[in-house]
């Protein structure tokens, strides 16, 4: 579940809006000057007609009226809707438009925060909760713009025009007591308004959290096909899904149930309204015209009000949508460049780790661990599992921040280069390489970006992989699928390695790169790594000893500790936890 809602003043939401807003204000003037005609017009336009246009005319038997002037008079009333349809048909088009914009700037710019987000934000948020703030949450948005914003642009200058008229015409006729009427009216339709509003935003919340619930349940259950199959985990994965899709429709169905009672609250309220004003216009002898006329005004008045109770109650579902996004826009990155920071020329790939401690949650993993890895030098990261091997290896690209101590790359700290300077420099092959849905060539272009064809080919080769990829249909231009998933697990193994291999980085990180992996895949790999390590300073996280036997330096972990650092043949003697790994593995 995401953290509790804090729900922003309305000057913070109109701050918020009016920021994405900004870039598109000409849309935004026109759709505000079509709804003001609109709402003129709709507001005195009709009590206008029936008073002064179609009263004078029956009234007035002086004058003998020709059809033709009769049908004129009578072309004012579709006049007014004809005015009245097309400039709001234009306003709200135009708030259309400006809805969708500012619904792609509030996507764009979720999206483009998420990647300046570091390893640690992401480990504390699920991704389903992540998926619905940028897809959902931005989607309804745009709707609150669309819907709320333009008729809360439009129905109070409707209100506005026709609570004019009603005071000209109450003034004129001597009958203030309709404008009573009205000011007794507004407070009493805004009553329910302010009670279902807090049901409304307490149930919006629900629904949000458990569709994120849902998103994530859906992402862990296609992320794991093979798990869930070969556990037999179909049914409780139903099961569980289930439970969140009801508990979902259950909110949906409470929320409705508030948002369907507001409209039929202040309509009551309005006919109520009506009424005494008729039993006004009754006790006191006023005219059926006059009540007409005054009557047509109030319900100007009042239907825009209703139906502005009504878009408040849809708002009031959709603010917690407003907080969520701007939550994550308005977060700092935990990890960013330091005033002052100075990208790095071609480093010599000089590695040092000061007094390191770093902790994901409370536990340290790592705790006053300080080493140097000279330039050149192939380091292997050995120990059980859980011991900080990874995590020591992720501090290297700032993917975390250490909580104390300093790691300085030639001497200057990391955090005194630019982020983009420093990951120039690195490159990584992980254990399971993440490979996009798009060409083989282009995922290995991913290391250098303005790479030439040429240029990929060769990485290939060097990587081994030029040959799988030639027997395939369509080559260099095979979809990897999604994830990777068309190919094997060698391959793409051998695609990360060519995309190393073009960026040429002074400093590679290996973790795990050749475990699970078929005999033969392996012996390419190893082929491939005899080469892609030349001169380079090297990071390798293995448990299978076997493959790092030849390192130039080892380091041993314990429980967050740097325990014991040699060569293979020094440790073997000297560590009584290196030569039990070995012998777990049956190493020599």
């Amino acid at each position: 579940m995401s953290s509790p809602v804090q729900m922003m003043s309305a000057r913070e939401q109109l701050a918020f809006f009016a920021k994405f807003i900004k870039p598109h204000k000409k849309v935004f003037i026109w759709g505000l000057v079509f709804s003001l005609i609109y709402g003129v017009s709709g507001g005195a336009g009709m009590p206008f007609v029936v008073n002064y246009v179609f009263k004078n005319i029956f009234e007035d038997t002086s004058h003998a009226y020709t059809i033709w002037e009769i049908v004129g008079v009578a072309a004012t009333l579709p006049a007014i809707f004809i005015v009245n349809g097309v400039f709001g048909f234009l306003g709200a088009y135009l708030m259309a438009d400006l809805g969708l914009r500012v619904s792609v700037g509030i996507k764009q710019a979720l999206f483009e925060k998420l990647q300046t987000m570091s390893l640690t934000f992401f480990s504390r948020r699920s991704t389903g909760d992540l998926l619905t703030r940028v897809q959902n949450d931005a989607e309804k948005l745009q709707f609150v713009i669309v819907e709320v914003a333009a008729e809360c642009i439009r129905q109070p200058l409707q209100a506005a025009a026709a609570f004019g008229y009603l005071i000209y015409y109450s003034v004129v006729n001597s009958e203030i007591v309709f404008i009573f009427f009205f000011l007794i009216g507004i407070p009493l339709m805004m009553i329910p308004v302010r009670v279902i509003a807090k049901k409304l935003r307490h149930r919006s919340v629900q629904i949000q959290e458990t569709t994120a619930t849902m998103t994530q349940q859906i992402s862990e259950n296609l992320g794991a096909l093979v798990e869930v199959r070969s556990f037999g985990m179909e049914k409780e994965q139903s099961k569980g899904f289930e439970r969140t899709n009801q508990l979902a429709a259950d909110f949906m169905l409470k929320q409705k149930k508030y948002e369907r009672i507001q409209q039929p609250l202040s309509e009551v309220i309005v006919s109520l309204f009506i009424a005494a004003s008729f039993v006004y216009c009754y006790e006191k002898g006023i005219g059926f015209d006059v009540f007409l006329t005054l009557g047509v005004a109030l319900y100007k008045i009042f239907d825009p009000i209703k139906r502005v109770t009504k878009l408040i109650g849809t708002y009031n579902q959709n603010e917690a949508s407003v907080y969520r996004v701007r939550e994550i826009l308005d977060m700092e990155p935990d990890i960013q460049d330091a005033p002052g920071a100075r990208p790095l020329p071609q480093p010599e790939g000089r590695i040092g780790f000061d007094g390191v401690t770093f902790a994901y949650e409370t536990e340290a993993v790592l705790k006053d661990v300080s080493i140097d890895i000279p330039s050149g030098t192939v380091c292997a990261l050995v120990g059980p599992s859980g011991a900080g091997k990874s995590t020591f290896a992720n501090l290297i690209p700032r993917f975390y921040e250490p909580n104390a101590g300093s790691i300085t790359l030639d001497g200057h700290d990391l955090k005194d280069i630019t982020l983009e300077s420093l990951r120039s420099h690195i490159a990584i092959v992980s254990q399971t390489p993440v490979l996009f849905n798009d060409s083989l060539a282009n995922n290995i272009r991913q290391g250098r970006r303005d790479a030439t064809d040429e240029e990929v080919i060769e990485a290939a080769k060097k990587a081994y992989a030029h040959d799988f990829i030639t027997a395939s249909p369509r080559g260099y231009e095979t979809l990897a699928g999604e994830r990777g998933g068309q190919l094997s697990g060698g391959q793409r193994q051998r695609i990360a390695l060519a995309r190393a291999f073009l960026k040429n980085a002074p400093i590679l990180i290996l973790d795990e790169a050749t475990s699970a992996l078929d005999s033969e895949s392996e012996h390419y790999i190893q082929l491939a790594l005899e080469e892609l390590t030349r001169g380079k300073t090297v990071i390798v996280v293995a448990h299978r000893l076997s493959t790092i036997k030849s390192a130039d330096m080892i380091c041993v972990f314990d429980q967050g500790h740097i325990v014991a650092t040699g060569s293979h043949s020094e440790l073997v003697t000297t560590s009584p936890l290196y030569r039990m790994l070995c012998e777990r593995q049956s190493l020599d």
